[in-house]
Order: C-alpha cells, then structure tokens, then sequence
C-alpha cells in the first residue's frame, strides 16, 4: 500500500529500532521489502526460566487492509539437528483487523539446552494457499528461533525483583515501526522471569488520531486506551505488571532532541521533536528545563541511551542530540540508562560519563533496558531504506535487566520508589549486590552514610548459562578526584561469592562494585550502584 503524504518521507530515511512495517513507501512506488501482505510473525524469547512452558506468540499486524485466512500453524522444535516436537494447530479464521495477536504454549516436559523453533504459518490471500517460516518479511531470510531453556532460574536472592525498563508496545506504531500487544509481552515475561516492564511507547505515537500516523488527537484517545488497558493487565496479573510511561522527545540544552524515559506520570507530555512527522520542523514541546514542572512526585525520570552513538541521518534530518553534562545533573533525572541491549559503545561511553558525574559529584544512578520493539528473540530493522533489511542478537526483550529490591513486590508504586532512591543495579547475566555496615546498622545501594569506617559485603551469584564469575571489583571514587581508586580485585572461577571488606574512609566517598563472567554468547557484567560514604571530621 502507498501512503501518499508528503509529510512522510523523513521518517524513510532514518534507521530504526523495529518490527518492520514494510507497507510504507513514497509517493514513487519503489521499495524492495514492500508486500501486499499483512506482516505475518512468530516471536519467542530468547531464553526461559526452569520448569516454564514455551511461549510463541504469533502477530499479525494489517490484515484490515489485506483480509487473509489463517489455515493453521505448524510447530518444529529441533535440537542438534534432530527433530524434538512438532505440532500443527489448526486455526482456520478469517483475519480482517489491524492487530490479531496469540500465544501459543508449547508444553516444555524434559527439553532443555539449546534448541531452535520454526513456525510455519499456512495461509490464503487472494484466493491463493501461501506459507511462510518464522515471518514473511521480504529480503530476510527465514532462520530459526534460537532459544536457550535454562535448567537454573536467573542468578538472584530472594527479594530481587527484574524490570526491563524500555520497552514499546503496539503502541509504538507508525510508517517504519511497530511493538507488540502489551498481552503478549505479559506471557513472555512470565516464562523469563521478568516481574516488571517498563513500557515507554514515543510520545510523538501515543498522541496519534486513530488511523493516522501523522495527525495528533487532541483528546489523546490512544494515551488514554494505552492507560486503561496498562490498569487491567495489571489488575488481572499477580507475577508480571507493567510500569506505564512514555518515551518522550525534547530538546537539550543546546535545542537538539534527546530521549527521556517518564515512568508513571499520570499526565502525558508531548514530545514531537524527532518524529518526522512535521518535515524540517523540530519543534520539541518540553525542553530539559520546563519538563519538570509537568511531572508527579512518584515519576521516574532516566536519561535514554544517553550517550549512544548518533547516526548522521538522524543529527542532520531529526536535530537529534546528546544529554550534555548539565542536562543529566537536573534534580528530576534519577539517572543515566547506559546499558541498552548490549556491551556496545553506548554502554562504554555511558559509563564512563555516569562515572565523571559521580566523582563531580553529582548523584546519580544507572539502569538498564533493551529498546525493544517487540522484538523478543531477533532484532529486525531497516537497514537501507526501501533496500534492505537487517537482524542481529541485540537490543531484545529483557537481554539486560534493572534489578531491584522494593518494600512491597508486584507494586507500581514501590518499584518506582526503590529504583528512583537507586537501590538497583543492572546486569546481563550475573548477580550482584553490596551492603555497607556500621554499628550494626547496613545500608544499601544508593544511601549516604556518615562513617570513617565500617564494613562493605560483595554479594555475587551466577549459574552454568551465564559461565562463573571470572572478576570482582571494587571502586572507590573520591568526590572531587579525576579517576577511581580500584580498592580491590579478585580473580576467581566459581558461580558464588561473598567478600566482606573493612574500609577506613577520610574524605567524602562513593563505593560501588563490578562483576564479569563469560557465555557462549560473550562477556557478562553486573554493576551496582554506589553507596555515598562521608567522613565525620
């Protein structure tokens, strides 16, 4: 289908982070990947937790502009090679909606390890019999799935709770993207283990008229439907709950637009900065400086991808820009979500800012997320625009994770306030967690002490899926310092660990801990946030 508006084009040019929506084209009807096909896909985490089933959800997205009939599905587990289950359902139902969704539980009995899926979707268009493997996105191959089945729960305590902290849902949608129903993302999370989703749809999306990608409603139905159906998930779930919020667009303090996460704010902000939708209009309703004034005294505010590398597409034609130094100290920002998907140069910039911040002192936390357009095992996204697609093992659903330690679980409220007084940490993998002890009183991450002394304990975990822990490290930053002090380090080659060690403090300090390990899929870390120690002169 073409949409022919002028005021489309920018967004065709800019790489995103995606389900493709392959329909878009421009007023010159040429693009490779189009398709007078609803698009069709099967979407399965990449890994699951011991003794849950596997949850395949199948999505298909437009069939209200392409009626199709969905025959069946068929189902086949392989496993070196080898087939393990296979299983066809049958569904024969005529689709004519814009979102069909569902989630198929395959029953897990004695699979373990890695194996791989692929799910065959059997179909007539047109009066014609198609089928397709996995999805039906021209240009990309039809891979399988790769899933891992863990016999060990993720490395934690008791009392951690797992959020990933930017996700987008179905309603993220517009001429190039698309996420999944917010149903679906509750079944995934509960096979993985995950107890909360931040789920952050753009706010230049969730201000959209109904059937419009470009025209703003408004009476803001869609922010008003993503709410209520956000309070009914919520109440009909015990394990899984979704934290509501935005991904908004606004301007920095030199006007280029940047990302801020806004969890549970009752109000929505407008964001248009970047959208494209307005061509070479980068108007941004909120900038660093007035956002402030629109937000609740339970919202967590985290700097997006704060210093991830900038595509010179999106500098030029979306005045998209960086959080500057002066942008993150603002008392409303709790802190900086460095870890996005994956160890990449974002990250390694990120920290070493978030570290600047600290021994400028600046008080700040980090967290984690992944992005995630859907998008639950395979990362697709536009590689060329009109030309070519591309996907890769990054930047899926719950890959790093925020863990954190609230009052009260499965609470909205609690959670907001535990991660914004930044007892949490992140990983993608390993557990870890440290305490401070004086006189008998401990003190977790993101306190401030007064002592000269006292006890700080390193407590960290892993298992056979993410590899031992290979390195504990300790740092202390003095407030007003260049660089950290690296208090201790210990290699070591086992899954558990316990350290407690006795510091003497003389000046105004932060602490904080880092752990490593190693996977068939790379380097693991953990990183804590820092417990602040001043010293009573």
């Amino acid at each position: 289908m073409v949409f022919p508006t002028d005021n489309q084009f920018l967004a065709d040019v800019i790489i995103l982070i995606l389900y493709t929506e392959m329909h878009f084209r421009f007023r010159i009807p040429f693009s490779l990947y189009y398709k007078k096909e609803p698009e069709i896909l099967a979407d399965i985490p990449h890994r699951i937790d011991p003794k849950k089933n596997i949850p395949i959800v199948l999505l298909i997205k437009d069939s209200d502009k392409y009626q199709i009939q969905l025959k069946y599905v068929r189902v086949t587990i392989t496993q070196n090679k080898n087939i393990i289950y296979q299983n066809k359902t049958e569904l024969n139902i005529k689709l004519s909606q814009h979102w069909w969704f569902r989630t198929l539980l395959v029953p897990r009995k004695n699979m373990n390890g890695h194996i791989e899926i692929c799910v065959e979707f059997n179909y007539t268009i047109d009066g014609k019999t198609r089928t397709c493997t996995n999805h039906n996105l021209k240009l990309l191959s039809p891979s399988p799935l790769k899933v891992y089945l863990s016999e060990d729960s993720y490395p934690s305590c008791k009392d951690v709770q797992w959020c990933d902290l930017h996700y987008h849902s179905n309603y993220t949608e517009d001429m190039v993207e698309f996420g999944a129903p917010l149903e679906s993302v509750i079944d995934i999370s509960k096979s993985m283990g995950i107890h909360s989703v931040g789920c952050t749809d753009h706010s230049y999306d969730l201000d959209d008229a109904p059937d419009s990608w470009i025209e703003t409603d408004p009476d803001l139905h869609k922010w008003t439907k993503f709410q209520t159906e956000v309070d009914r998930i919520n109440k009909n779930n015990e394990s899984t709950f979704i934290i509501p919020g935005e991904e908004l667009s606004l301007h920095n303090s030199k006007n280029r637009n940047v990302h801020l996460l806004v969890l549970n704010n009752k109000s929505f902000l407008l964001g248009q900065g970047d959208s494209a939708e307005r061509p070479f209009n980068f108007y941004s309703e909120h900038n660093v400086d007035s956002v402030e004034d629109h937000l609740d005294r339970n919202t967590l505010c985290i700097a997006a991808h704060p210093c991830a590398p900038i595509p010179l597409a999106q500098r030029l034609l979306v005045k998209r820009g960086k959080w500057n130094t002066d942008d993150l100290c603002k008392s409303y920002v709790s802190g900086m979500q460095i870890l996005n998907g994956s160890l990449d140069e974002g990250f390694n910039r990120g920290k070493h800012k978030w570290i600047s911040l600290l021994l400028d002192g600046c008080k700040k936390f980090i967290y984690a997320g992944n992005d995630a357009h859907g998008n639950f095992n395979k990362f697709r996204q536009i590689e060329t625009p009109m030309l070519s697609l591309k996907e890769k093992d990054e930047q899926i659903f719950a890959e790093c994770r925020t863990g954190y330690y609230p009052e009260i679980p499965q609470n909205v409220n609690s959670a907001i306030k535990t991660l914004k007084a930044g007892n949490c940490f992140i990983t993608n993998g390993p557990y870890i967690n440290i305490h401070f002890t004086k006189d008998e009183q401990t003190y977790t991450m993101g306190s401030k002490v007064y002592a000269n002394n006292g006890t700080i304990e390193i407590e960290a975990k892993s298992n056979v899926e993410f590899g031992k822990i290979t390195k504990v490290s300790l740092y202390q930053g003095i407030i007003g310092q260049k660089s950290e002090l690296l208090i201790f380090v210990e290699n070591i080659g086992s899954l558990d660990y316990q350290k407690k060690i006795n510091l003497s403090i003389s000046e105004n300090s932060y602490f904080r801990a880092e752990i490593e390990s190693f996977n068939y899929r790379g380097q693991r870390i953990a990183l804590t946030n820092p417990i602040w120690i001043d010293s009573i002169k």
